[in-house]
Parts: C-alpha cells; structure tokens; sequence
C-alpha cells in the first residue's frame, strides 16, 4: 500500500525542468544616497550558461529621478549585457553603480519562464504603464543596436544575397579575447577576413544617449586593434535618425550635426 501511495505521489508531483542559481542586479542611481533599484535577472543554468532579463520600462524610474535616468541606465546594462559570459563575469561590473547580489536557487519549466517570473517578482520598478499609449511612447523612443543590425541585415539580404551576407558576419556580435585580466567581451560585429567594423544606431531623442554609444563603440574597436591587430582599415557605420522615427527636423539636424562633431 504505501508503495502505491509513493508512486502516486510522484506521479502526481509536477517535474521541473530547469534548475540553476540566480542573481539580482541593483542599480544605486547616485551612491551617496543609497537608493537601490533591482533592474535585473540573471539566471545561471546547470551548464553554467548565463540567461538575463533586465528593465525595459523606465517611466517610473524617470518620475524619480528625471529622464537623464534611462539612458544612463541603458549604457550600464548594455555594458552589463556584452560582458556576460560565465559567473566570474559577475565579479567584474561596468559601474559601481551596478550590484550583483546571490546567488539564490531557482528551478521552473522553462528558463524564460524562470526569468518571467523572477523578474516579475523582484523588478517592480520594470513594470509597464498600464496607459497603451504611454507604453508605446515609451517603446518608441529609441532603436538600439541589435534593432538597428537587424534591419541592415535583413537590407544586405535583399541587396547582395543572403549567402554573400553570411560572408560578411560572424555567427556572434561580440568579440572575445583573453588577456591578462582574463576574458574581454567587446561589440565587434562585422569581421570578414583582417578587418574590424561595428554598426551603431544613433536613433535616441537625446544626444548623450548618441554620444555614449559612438563613442563605446569606436572604444571597442580601438581595443581589438590594440589587442589582436588586423592589417585592413577599420569601419564605423553609424544609422542615422530620421522622420519616419518622430523627431522634428530640428532635432535631426541637431543629431546630425552632433554625429559630425564626434
């Protein structure tokens, strides 16, 4: 009797696919006063592989603290972001403005389902207006660099073939290279043979958010040059804002002349 009792139970008992540990990332807005803002999730599976899930709605961080927030925030995680490649990257963050606290154990169907529901629980400051309208304002203020390579590949593919294309890209964005201080992620994302390129979107509302990733970016490459050197010139190729993204002309001519300047 009580082994078909045991059996049952386990028969019964839901089996839990994923398991790993997981991490908060905090962020401190201005460390002398000690406000603290979890703005991420990242979960580290059983083949030690970093998953993350981090803010992606910055209104209420922007009633608190004003609309210089978001851009701010946005750089550090996207530093955050290229960085991650196993759990001693942890130890090593962009800012200290950024904290990584855990890890803490976690098991669920899926890893994105994990993710939701860690995120869900512990980033209350992520979550969306409740006002459409407002959500897709929000959404729409900015073409980050993924977006923005997206759409030149997808634009290569119909000019020069999607096999030339292939030609062109490496299967990952990121560079790696190991150095003294260990291994160094940096957003190289076009490498055909001896040469170094990098596709940034200067598609922000506001010009330190443009600055910020220009100026990484030529940082990068600067970096890979020094580090593993390559004999073909470099590439910068910048997207540009333009009305079809809501911006005045005045502030177009404004983002063109910022990108002239840098």
């Amino acid at each position: 009797m009580k082994a078909l009792l045991a059996a049952a139970e386990q028969q019964a008992a839901p089996t839990l696919a994923v398991c790993g540990d997981w991490y908060k990332v905090a962020l401190t807005p201005d460390t002398r006063s000690g406000d603290r803002f979890n703005v991420g999730v990242i979960l580290r599976d059983q083949a030690g592989l970093l998953h993350f899930r981090f803010l992606a709605h910055f209104e209420r961080l922007r009633c608190l603290y004003g609309d210089h927030i978001e851009e701010q925030t946005r750089f550090l995680l996207q530093v955050l972001r290229e960085q991650l490649i196993d759990e001693s990257s942890l130890a090593a963050l962009p800012s200290p403005n950024l904290r990584v606290e855990g890890p803490f154990y976690a098991s669920g169907n899926s890893i994105e389902a994990i993710l939701k529901s860690l995120y869900d629980a512990v980033v209350p400051v992520g979550r969306a207006q409740e006002d459409i309208e407002a959500r897709q304002e929000s959404a729409f203020q900015s073409l980050n660099n993924l977006s923005a390579r997206r759409l030149i590949y997808q634009e290569l593919d119909y000019l020069i073939g999607l096999d030339k294309t292939h030609n062109l890209l490496p299967e990952i964005d990121y560079l790696e290279l190991t150095t003294p201080e260990g291994k160094r992620r940096l957003d190289i994302p076009l490498r055909p043979f001896d040469h170094y390129g990098s596709i940034v979107s200067a598609c922000y509302k506001r010009h330190s958010a443009i600055e910020q990733y220009v100026l990484k970016a030529q940082l990068d490459l600067a970096t890979a040059q020094r580090l593993k050197p390559v004999g073909k010139p470099m590439g910068l190729f910048i997207l540009r804002p333009n009305e079809d993204m809501r911006l005045t002309k005045d502030e177009l001519l404004s983002a063109d002349n910022l990108l002239d300047q840098i």
